[in-house]
């Protein structure tokens, strides 16, 4: 028996320690795919919020830039310079995936309502935690004053 197990000390490593060893290399590498899988969904979820909170600020932003600029104003608001201004507004976003839609109920004239729409179609980086793209909107409504 003591023989036995010396040539084992001898040969370096026992079974038990080599079947350990992969045995710890298994877990380690599960423990990885549920480590990382937090940590891209956090940045996922994030990038998520972020870009809806941007929608948000823009709708908000493109629809007071529209009620100060009515018929009136020496530079009225068209649909184009909206849009321009939300892009303009655009860090960290996609710019060519923003959709601005501005609605004037009934024209563009002192007194009447406009109301923005802003998209955002959000490419996703994980697959699959979110889908591969998922839209984002919001709306604003005011009055024009000029």
């Amino acid at each position: 028996m003591e023989e036995r197990f010396q040539k084992t000390q001898a040969r370096g490593v026992s079974y038990r320690q080599r079947t350990q060893r992969g045995q710890a290399m298994i877990e380690t590498a599960l423990s990885l795919i549920v480590v990382t899988s937090i940590l891209f969904g956090t940045m996922e979820f994030a990038r998520l919020t972020y870009a809806y909170n941007f929608v948000a600020y823009a709708a908000q932003e493109a629809a007071r830039y529209a009620c100060v600029r009515g018929n009136s104003s020496p530079s009225p608001a068209t649909q184009e310079s909206i849009v321009q201004f939300v892009k303009s507004q655009a860090v960290g976003l996609i710019a060519s995936d923003l959709n601005v839609t501005a609605t004037w109920s009934p024209d563009n004239a002192p007194g009447a309502a406009v109301k923005i729409l802003v998209t955002y179609n959000h490419p996703g980086v994980v697959g699959a935690i979110l889908p591969s793209s998922t839209t984002v909107s919001s709306t604003a409504q005011m009055t024009i004053s000029q």
